[in-house]
């Protein structure tokens, strides 16, 4: 049997950093801190929402943690070239924090968009999908999984606490992944605070905020890409 390749395209949008520290929410009575001058307009996802959810094939999660899904967002082509655009540019994934006493935390390899070939074209489609300005979003990602790789349970959000990147770049908004392969087995996109499970399929977008529509970091939206169980894995 042939093996397979899967990959996704995983784009998370910075909210670039507010004039608005601290926001008191009184119904809860807690605290959400922002990044130094992030901006507002970044974070309000209720037309995000909107939008997603005309576009959408289907919505998985629960009602305050929906994840869109977008069939055929990308073409059997499109896909095919953006996995020959990675040849020769990967690298092992880095952490945004060396995770103690597990060295096995994140196994991939990673590259990033350089704009060959289609590449800033289907960046613009991701941004114009949750309506954000190109100068707002991470460089593109491409990541690859070899037989038994694996990336274990993980919040794209950053955390105030632990992660410079909140202060120095901003908060983490949307992600948006695309899988550019089907998987032979293994591979699946888990959410187990939701019970949620996702089957890569070929030209398949998967879209969630990571955070709530307070600013909060939703932490149903942690998440794990399983150990490729037959063939291999492409992420980014």
């Amino acid at each position: 049997m042939n093996l397979m390749k899967i990959g996704l395209i995983v784009l998370s949008f910075i909210i670039v950093t507010s004039v608005i520290v601290v926001l008191a929410l009184k119904e809860k009575e807690t605290f959400v801190t922002f990044p130094p001058n992030s901006i507002p307009s970044l974070r309000d996802r209720k037309h995000v929402d909107i939008k997603l959810k005309k576009k959408a094939t289907m919505v998985k999660g629960t009602k305050d943690t929906p994840i869109y899904i977008i069939e055929n967002f990308l073409s059997d082509a499109e896909c095919n070239k953006l996995i020959k655009s990675a040849d020769g540019k990967m690298e092992s994934s880095p952490l945004t924090r060396p995770m103690e006493g597990d060295k096995y935390y994140r196994t991939s390899e990673t590259g990033y968009f350089d704009g060959t070939g289609i590449q800033d074209g289907i960046d613009a489609r991701i941004y114009d999908l949750v309506d954000r300005p190109a100068w707002s979003a991470e460089k593109t990602q491409l990541q690859h999984y070899a037989l038994g790789k694996e990336f274990k349970e993980h919040n794209d959000a950053f955390d105030k606490d632990h992660d410079k990147e909140f202060w120095e770049k901003g908060q983490r908004t949307w992600t948006c992944m695309i899988y550019l392969n089907d998987v032979v087995q293994g591979g699946t996109t888990n959410f187990p605070a939701i019970n949620e499970s996702l089957t890569p399929k070929k030209g398949r977008a998967v879209v969630w905020s990571s955070l709530k529509s307070d600013g909060s970091v939703d932490q149903n939206t942690s998440h794990q890409g399983t150990p490729v169980e037959k063939g291999e894995k492409w992420i980014t």
